[in-house]
């Protein structure tokens, strides 16, 4: 499983079987908010220092008991200096020379490095930049052509993650009703990049009005079990919950100074 479920309740990570859950942080989280169209805008300028002070306060707690940071994700909402995100119109041309350093910095420190919410040209920077797989943590691959401003990824979007080693997340959208509709979507995205390129991406505690599908670590093993109904092998589903993820994380850790 990729490290984004931020709206799954700790404390059923036992019921679900769960060998390790990771956290994140999103800085941008103060200056965030739904607009009555559903979509995640940036609501004001963040006072001068307040979204570092915000990360400090998050960092230090991480620290204990969560023991660090090893995966950082380049973009979100908000404009970044690092380059371009897919829900605010693109201005930087993808990836910018500091965040050519940031993933620099990725490397030589042994950190995964994240380009989810990046735009095509962003995640193309990021490839090229990058010694070792990009994670791309939670998306889908959409069915029709994108709209403006979607957080969904195109077939060669995701082609181009897959073609670092990397591996997509598969995201529980609003486009999924049901635990089942999550294994249809993992299935096509399989169908589309390989099953060594695929895993969960969770990051889902609903989306504005929209009740969350997937709540509960503890329904962890049915979502195995309707993969498995799906045809996946007991290999491919290792992969699909999280090998896959390790083995970037793997891969990573060795380019450490």
């Amino acid at each position: 499983m990729i490290p984004t479920g931020s709206g799954f309740p700790l404390k059923d990570e036992d019921d679900g079987r769960m060998t390790a859950v990771c956290l994140q942080h999103t800085s941008d989280g103060p200056v965030i908010k739904r607009d009555p169209q559903n979509r995640v805008r940036v609501t004001r300028e963040p006072d001068p220092g307040e979204l570092w002070r915000f990360t400090q306060s998050r960092l230090a707690w991480f620290e204990n008991p969560p023991r660090g940071v090893r995966h950082l994700q380049l973009v979100h909402f908000m404009r970044s200096d690092l380059g371009d995100n897919q829900t605010e119109s693109p201005t930087q041309g993808g990836l910018t020379p500091l965040g050519r350093d940031v993933i620099a910095e990725c490397n030589r420190l042994g950190m995964v490095v994240d380009v989810a919410h990046g735009t095509l040209a962003l995640v193309e920077g990021a490839a090229r930049a990058s010694r070792t797989p990009l994670i791309l943590s939670h998306t889908n691959l959409a069915s029709r052509r994108l709209d403006p401003f979607t957080r969904l990824i195109s077939g060669d979007h995701g082609k181009l993650v897959a073609s670092t080693g990397g591996v997509v997340g598969i995201w529980i959208s609003p486009t999924f009703t049901s635990l089942a509709g999550y294994v249809d979507g993992v299935t096509r995205a399989v169908e589309t990049l390989g099953v060594d390129h695929v895993g969960f991406g969770t990051d889902n505690s609903g989306f504005g009005q929209s009740r969350a599908v997937w709540t509960d670590y503890a329904d962890f093993p049915l979502v195995v079990q309707l993969l498995r109904r799906k045809g996946f092998s007991a290999t491919d589903v290792g992969k699909l919950v999280g090998g896959s993820y390790v083995r970037v994380f793997n891969q990573s850790m060795p380019a450490s100074g």
